[in-house]
């Protein structure tokens, strides 16, 4: 089995493979095509909490079940 280092690198490849895909370029560094790094950023950790809490409270019923 690989170490954690190398599943957590192999993740983000797979990440950076998938927004290549979807957007045909790099990340943007410079405002790119109408992007906002910082706006994306904040929507993407407000849709991380969002699904950080769900996944909580899934656990939380299923604990309550055991």
């Amino acid at each position: 089995m690989k170490k954690t280092n190398e599943r957590v690198i192999d993740l983000l490849k797979e990440r950076l493979d998938e927004g290549q895909k979807t957007y045909g370029q790099d990340i943007p560094l410079n405002g790119e095509g109408g992007r906002d790094n910082l706006k994306e950023s904040l929507d993407e950790a407000l849709d991380l909490s969002i699904y950080l809490c769900a996944t909580i409270l899934e656990l939380m019923d299923r604990n309550k079940k055991d």
